[in-house]
């Protein structure tokens, strides 16, 4: 079963597995399970069924904010949504205020001195010349028109996003304070834990992964590359994050004597450049390998937009040693 978490308030593991459609694959050991699912014959009962998990979504697939899932992270309620909505909802107040009417004519009874006759009023009259009131034209304003029917259509719509929009807002919160009850359950339970038992299997294949990784590293080479030329050079350092984009870059600082030469000259960053192949390399360790003794074509610069940062660029490497006590010491 996928390891998606618990939802202790509905009681069901919270697996994007049992809702896939289409191709995936399950790791079980050394052997891979593809499996292929297909529905074909999907009724209305099927469909809601399958979308229940993520309902709260839909509003927000719906209106472009976000892609999330009911077991991943939701997307936070937008801003300009609610400004336009606030925005609309202003407006249309101050025009049921002081609304657009339009003027008609009408049929009204009066009496003869405010009489305005129209056809109507000839035919009444010629059936009752004594009559004191007689049937004539009047106005009468109304605020059916165009203009106002839109208005009223737009603030139906509103009305029902804006309630869509709630809706799906509490849901969200309702799921991330049951998350929340069951991450507290789980910290106050971790914090009276003294130990906690490590399968030996799991421990055994982390450390063979780790031992694999710091294989390829270590003997990774430019040995026998007929470009390498100069002085082969050694440098021992500490390597950090990726440089933003940059795939062959990272932040680093030097060790022992040349890390105190560096706050000599006022250096406080280096740039670490080193073939991509081996960056890659290194990018698969970094989590528990920081620390390289690197020999090597390398050539030391300074930037020229920055005086406080050094380029170290290793543009062929011979050998590299990793330092890591993760092998031995593991945490």
């Amino acid at each position: 079963m996928q390891n998606g978490g618990w939802d202790a308030k509905r009681k069901r593991h919270l697996s994007e597995l049992h809702r896939t459609m289409g191709r995936f694959e399950i790791a079980i050991g050394s052997q891979r399970l593809f499996v292929e699912s297909v529905e074909t014959d999907l009724g209305r009962a099927h469909i809601e069924e399958y979308l229940r998990d993520f309902q709260q979504d839909l509003i927000w697939l719906v209106m472009g904010f976000g892609t999330a899932t009911a077991t991943g992270g939701a997307p936070s309620v937008e801003t300009e949504l609610v400004s336009a909505l606030t925005a609309f909802a202003s407006a249309a107040r101050r025009v049921v205020d002081n609304p657009a009417l339009s003027l008609r004519e009408i049929r009204v009874e009066t009496r003869i001195a405010r009489l305005r006759p129209n056809v109507a009023t000839f035919r009444q009259y010629a059936r009752m010349p004594a009559a004191q009131r007689l049937v004539g034209r009047g106005t009468e304003e109304t605020a059916d028109i165009a203009d106002n029917r839109y208005l009223r259509h737009m603030v139906q719509v509103c009305e029902r996003l804006a309630r869509s929009v709630a809706q799906s807002a509490q849901r969200q919160a309702d799921n991330f304070a049951a998350r929340a009850e069951m991450e507290a359950a789980r910290s106050a339970e971790y914090l009276t834990m003294d130990s906690r038992a490590v399968d030996p299997a799991i421990f055994d294949r982390q450390q063979a992964d780790m031992k694999e990784k710091l294989d390829l590293v270590a003997s990774y080479t430019d040995e026998g590359n007929p470009d390498i030329s100069g002085d082969v050079r050694s440098i021992r350092l500490k390597v950090g994050k990726r440089l933003a984009d940059q795939a062959d870059k990272f932040f680093c600082y030097r060790t022992g004597a040349a890390k105190e030469e560096d706050g000599r000259l006022g250096i406080r960053y280096n740039v670490l450049q080193v073939p991509k192949k081996l960056a890659n390399l290194m990018l698969t360790v970094i989590g528990f390998s920081d620390e390289y003794e690197l020999h090597g074509t390398e050539s030391i610069r300074y930037y020229t937009f920055k005086k406080d940062g050094a380029h170290i660029r290793f543009s062929h490497v011979v050998s590299v040693i990793p330092y890591t006590q993760a092998l031995v010491h593991p945490g």
